[in-house]
């Protein structure tokens, strides 16, 4: 193993560049021979839906539109969503898909109604419906992301999920195998992750979910296709239901048609150091739910948790204006924390969809002239699907820590945050950190243990000088990642990671053949 390894590191700028009266101290020891799990990559997933000004005009623009499309699809768009990899989209949301009914989006555009989406969605001028399921098919594929569909309980029947679940994947002449054939499509999409609702909490009691459950999954699943997973609602916020009464009746009574059971990881904080601090929230949420799965599913049937929307939301962020909100630097930092909570619980959180990559809570802005730019969070997810691997690595830090605010409720949070893991296309190493202070740089010392590094390594940062910079169509590129090298790793060595940043050292292994 060892001749096959590589390091990244987060947060790092060599000592001799701070002044040494700005500099905290931590360590760092990774153990480059202990494997502790396997992440899978769909935690870096995205959602897509008709809400605010994320899907329509965001990503559809349409054919005839003078923005360059490909199929009616802004081609800078598509062209983002491959820079971050993405594995896995999750569509029509969100709320919306608890309005949305299919048919109403496949056939001819021109014969396609236009229809309502109420409630939350009000920021959204309706549903034009000229993306629908052949649309969102060929959307993955040009991105290389597998689909992720959400099947209505809010307003729809179980027997209406099972026939978008044959349109979507069944041969033969059936009805709605025959329709996609009909509207052009002959090969089936095998589609194999399906939510059972959004958010089924708003319209259900526990009881009756539960219930619902067992019916979507007997005619979507016993009856259609037997090879697709099933996502069930679940439920972490306490100030709606009662998060343990809800998952413990789900995860008691309807464990047997389920493979995954869903969290919702928003938070609603400004303050900089609540905003860093809040991926620790997410941690005990997604621990909390881990223990009754463990609890109260059977150790033959393995249900893993989908974190199928997170994002950080600002005050600014409402429904009238599209919950546009201005994306900062700590928002990148946030991102990352997020990520190495999905990298240390990659026994149990299998998927995650950010929510939205597009023009709402946003990681790309566009306009309708054409414009685009890329927020913190965006590059975050470059770092991170670029640069860092899927063994997740035993590693142990020590530093100092400050005090999250009661309404976080996290108590002390280390200033570095660290994630190391195995990059097993060319045998690397990686290493994830984060340094959380907001003014103070943090020499750190490193050591490798099990682990032969050549001297020359590849930096790559993210950084700004505020943690309030931000990017916008006038100045796109205040934040950005930025690469260097480093030429003296060893298997003992100091780096200082600048305040508010992230950075990625990749070292080669000098045994590597």
């Amino acid at each position: 193993m060892r001749s096959t390894l590589l390091l990244v590191i987060l947060f790092i700028i060599p000592v001799g560049k701070l002044p040494a009266q700005e500099v905290l101290h931590g360590q760092i020891t990774v153990y480059a021979d202990s494997i502790t799990g396997r992440i899978d990559r769909k935690i870096y997933g995205q959602m897509v839906e008709n809400c605010g000004n994320c899907l329509y005009p965001g990503l559809w623009v349409g054919e005839s539109s003078e923005i360059p499309n490909i199929r009616g699809m802004r081609k800078d768009v598509i062209e983002k969503f491959r820079e971050i990899k993405t594995p896995v989209v999750r569509w029509p949301g969100g709320t919306p898909s608890e309005y949305y009914h299919w048919l109403d989006g496949v056939g001819p555009r021109e014969k396609r109604p236009i229809t309502l989406l109420p409630g939350l969605c009000l920021a959204s001028p309706g549903e034009t419906n000229a993306f629908g399921t052949d649309e969102f098919m060929d959307f993955c594929r040009l991105i290389g992301a597998e689909p992720y569909i959400c099947a209505n309980v809010g307003t729809g029947t179980a027997e209406e999920a099972a026939n978008w679940v044959e349109y979507c994947n069944r041969e033969g002449n059936t009805q709605y195998a025959a329709m996609r054939k009909k509207n052009g499509h002959k090969e089936p999409y095998h589609v194999k992750y399906w939510g059972i609702g959004n958010e089924s909490y708003f319209w259900h009691t526990a009881e009756s979910y539960t219930q619902v459950i067992r019916q979507y999954a007997k005619v979507m699943k016993t009856m259609v296709d037997t090879s697709i997973s099933l996502v069930a609602a679940g439920l972490n916020d306490p100030h709606i239901k009662d998060p343990d009464h809800w998952n413990y009746t789900i995860l008691r009574d309807a464990n047997e048609f389920l493979d995954y059971i869903s969290m919702h990881a928003y938070y609603f904080y400004d303050d900089y150091y609540d905003v860093v601090a809040c991926p620790l929230k997410a941690q005990k949420e997604i621990d909390t739910l881990r223990e009754m799965i463990q609890a109260l599913v059977p150790a033959a049937k393995h249900i893993g948790i989908a974190v199928d929307e997170w994002n950080i939301w600002h005050k600014e962020a409402k429904t009238y204006n599209g919950l546009m909100q201005k994306c900062t630097l700590m928002d990148g930092l946030y991102a990352a924390g997020m990520f190495h909570v999905f990298h240390r619980s990659c026994d149990i959180v299998t998927m995650a969809n950010f929510c939205d990559l597009v023009n709402q809570l946003p990681a790309i802005v566009t306009n309708e002239e054409g414009g685009l730019y890329v927020n913190p969070i965006f590059l975050a997810f470059k770092l991170y699907t670029n640069y860092t691997g899927v063994k997740v690595l035993r590693s142990e830090t020590n530093c100092p820590s400050f005090h999250a605010s009661e309404k976080v409720g996290v108590g002390n949070v280390p200033y570095l945050d660290c994630s190391a893991t195995l990059i097993e296309e060319d045998g690397s190493l990686a290493l994830a950190v984060i340094n959380r202070h907001k003014k103070k740089n943090i020499s750190t010392r490193i050591t490798l243990k099990d682990f032969q590094p050549e001297k020359e390594s590849r930096v790559i940062v993210l950084d700004a000088p505020e943690v309030t910079t931000a990017n916008d169509f006038a100045e796109p590129k205040n934040v950005i990642l930025k690469k260097t090298v480093f030429n003296k790793t060893a298997v003992s060595f100091t780096y200082v990671f600048p305040a508010h940043s992230v950075t990625v050292i990749r070292i080669k292994s000098s045994s590597r053949k």
